[in-house]
């Protein structure tokens, strides 16, 4: 048989033949065993060379090494964008719900091309179409635009402006009398009804 059979059919019979010498805890595949004894002990032997860092397992150093090259080799299908770690590419996908797929396909390509789109919104039949999406993103719970600072979805790209905000400091509404700037709109409103308020 060979190494790797023999490692995948431990899988079934739950064969743990290499065991910890610090915790006991034991482990059906030596490189486990390796990795898990190199935490316990604080041994690191992968070193990056440019910046010095180390770490326990040569994977998280690949990791760490696309970092300083920028290398994303996970690339969304629907948006082009790129991601360094597979798990980030998954959780970005998974962010734009799963049903119904063709859906949040069509509406994740949507989001991202919104740039392109802006001349075409005044066509009555994509306002329709984007005030729909809108309403299912609502209520399927579909979170289609990030935040590029935080990483937070939001399913309306409106509240994503007034979050984006308060990462930016844009403070773009401006009362005409004393000056002062609000992030948003119907904070302008309110002070503006509460100096009229007072002036009278």
């Amino acid at each position: 048989m060979s190494s790797n059979l023999i490692r995948h059919v431990r899988i079934h019979t739950k064969v743990k033949l290499y065991q910890c010498e610090y915790c006991q805890k034991c482990f059906a595949v030596s490189s486990n065993l390796i990795r898990h004894v190199r935490i316990q002990t604080k041994v690191k032997p992968y070193q990056y060379e440019y910046c010095q860092k180390c770490f326990a397992v040569r994977s998280k150093l690949k990791l760490h090494v696309r970092i300083h090259t920028k290398v994303k080799p996970y690339q969304c299908e629907y948006c082009q964008k790129c991601f360094a770690v597979s798990s980030n590419l998954k959780a970005h996908v998974n962010q734009r719900g799963t049903s119904p797929v063709s859906f949040v396909q069509q509406w994740h390509v949507t989001i991202h091309t919104q740039e392109k789109l802006v001349s075409i919104v005044r066509n009555a039949l994509l306002t329709v179409v984007i005030s729909c999406v809108m309403r299912e993103c609502t209520h399927t719970k579909v979170k289609p635009n990030q935040c590029e600072y935080c990483q937070k979805y939001f399913a309306v790209s409106s509240n994503l402006i007034r979050h984006v905000r308060i990462h930016t400091k844009e403070k773009p509404y401006q009362c005409e009398y004393c000056q002062k700037c609000f992030a948003v709109s119907s904070n302008l409103k309110r002070h503006s009804h509460q100096s009229e308020t007072i002036s009278v």
